[in-house]
């Protein structure tokens, strides 16, 4: 590992062997990782651990006692001149706090693991933990200065499932993300994300700048533009509303009850939709990015409160054979495609987001009555893919260093592959790992939640936020279209082959 080039992933990609794949996972090998932020003016007068356990409590003051101890956690009297653009420049909290929220779903398993993008030339904090003779006095922090955190990163697993690339133009790169697999490096995901993975496959690329984020759950086009340039008109597009996007879903028609069974969603999604018309949703919508959740305004214009304006225009494709038999479909107008192969008690949508808000059209289809099937967190009913997953978390509380990489592994979803060994289970460099010697990010955590009387994960617990980070989600983005270009991803795997999907056909 170069730590002086760890921070960026296009000038230091992962190679194929930091790869490992397991039972329809892919696992990220761990790694030496150079965390590196900047303190803020309010922080001034606090010492390095002072500060690290304030801005960053899921790790004891104990730790980062012990971490300065051994050289891991250090300061240095770096200025903004010797660190690169102040545009690039990081502060203690604005770095880590996508990682203190991704941990607070996972409290479990708490690191602050974040990208590192300052060009450095100063020796590293592993170089210097080598070379320094003896630990300096903490010492009172000023504004500006650098911090550096060296750790071993683990990883969380996503889907074994590859990036397609799509189309590649002079300027831009299509490809259709893999559910559960994250766009650019966020919370704990570094390496395995799409740009980590283009990355090391596909260098022949270049640097790739997203245009457009996609929720890591949710498959489908994601745009990526190859230089700068191309990057802010294409967003400039999308932030105009001059691109129209298309996504799919599959929806349930029933709603939980409280003692658990389900019943029909308030009105037939016939009655909803009127044959096959569109329907426009308009709440308002806002995210707490704490709780990771969206919420909807309860009319159209109540904007206060940090709500923003919203729109999603949804229509009807199809629709489970059970729910057609039930509602005589066929004889309430235009004729919708009925489906034998959709799950029972759902229905197939086109998607069109007029907005961009985070979790839009997963929040704005359960104020319809008729949320994702298998989205829990805004009133799915889940799926009957828990053995799969079951299994999967199984395998990240077992694979440890030693087991599960420098060894040859496989997997229904991949092709065989060999990886070279990485960092032994007693390594000295790293005594205060709190993943060692699992080879997963928070492995101990993976299905070890609290239980109800039925032996099912109580909701909100771990467990169950662990098995919803291994599920793919019924969202699929389908296709772009901008002023003077078009992007059109493949269908997934869970919309049905008896159904055609004709993203041109207008409704109203």
């Amino acid at each position: 590992m170069d730590w002086k080039s760890s921070g960026d992933l296009f000038a230091a990609p992962p190679n194929e062997s930091d790869f490992v794949f397991v039972n329809g996972l892919r696992f990220a090998a761990p790694y030496s990782f150079d965390f590196v932020c900047h303190v803020k003016k309010r922080q001034e007068g606090k010492n390095i651990v002072e500060l690290f356990t304030t801005e960053f409590p899921n790790r004891p003051r104990c730790y980062y006692e012990n971490a300065y101890q051994q050289g891991l956690l250090r300061a240095e009297k770096a200025t903004p001149a010797n660190n690169g653009s102040l545009k690039r420049k990081k502060s203690a909290t604005t770095d880590e706090k996508n990682e203190e929220d991704d941990d607070k779903q996972h409290p479990a398993a708490p690191t602050e693991t974040t990208e590192t993008k300052t060009e450095t030339t100063a020796k590293t904090a592993f170089e210097q933990r080598v070379t320094t003779p003896k630990v300096q006095p903490l010492t009172s922090l000023k504004a500006g200065e650098r911090l550096r955190h060296a750790l071993h990163r683990h990883e969380p697993p996503c889907l074994a499932d590859p990036i397609v690339v799509i189309r590649v133009t002079q300027n831009m790169v299509a490809v259709c993300k893999p559910a559960t697999t994250p766009v650019h490096p966020t919370g704990q995901y570094r390496r395995n994300t799409v740009l980590g993975l283009l990355a090391s496959q596909r260098p022949d690329l270049g640097r790739l700048n997203p245009v457009h984020r996609l929720d890591k759950n949710v498959s489908g086009l994601l745009l990526l533009a190859r230089n700068p340039e191309t990057a802010n008109a294409l967003r400039e597009e999308v932030q105009s509303r001059l691109v129209r996007k298309k996504y799919l879903a599959v929806v349930s028609t029933a709603v939980k009850k409280i003692d658990g069974r389900s019943s029909d969603s308030r009105g037939s999604i016939f009655e909803t939709f009127q044959g096959n018309n569109v329907v426009t949703v308009c709440n308002a919508i806002k995210y707490d990015a704490r709780a990771h959740i969206a919420s909807c305004a309860p009319c159209e214009t109540a904007t206060q409160d940090g709500f923003k304006t919203a729109e999603t225009k949804f229509a009807l494709v199809a629709v489970s054979a059970d729910v057609a038999k039930r509602s005589s479909v066929g004889k309430e107008g235009p004729v919708i495609q009925i489906s034998e192969r959709l799950p029972l008690n759902t229905a197939l949508v086109l998607c069109e987001p007029v907005t961009g808000r985070t979790h839009q059209i997963r929040v704005h289809l359960q104020v319809l009555g008729f949320p994702i099937a298998n989205d829990v967190k805004y009133g799915g009913l889940g799926t009957g893919d828990s053995a799969r997953i079951e299994g999967q978390l199984k395998t990240c509380r077992e694979l440890t260093i030693g087991d599960g990489i420098g060894k040859k592994t496989s997997s229904d979803c991949c092709p065989e592959t060999s990886h070279a060994p990485v960092e032994t289970i007693n390594n000295p460099e790293w005594p205060l790992c709190p993943h060692c010697p699992m080879v997963a990010h928070g492995a101990r955590d993976f299905g070890d939640g609290e239980k109800n009387e039925n032996g099912k994960d109580e909701p909100g617990g771990s467990a169950q936020t662990r098995a919803e980070d291994l599920e793919r989600l019924y969202l699929h983005c389908s296709r772009y279209d901008g002023p003077a270009w078009s992007f059109q991803a493949p269908n997934p795997v869970w919309v049905p082959s008896d159904v055609v999907v004709d993203l041109d056909r207008e409704r109203g």
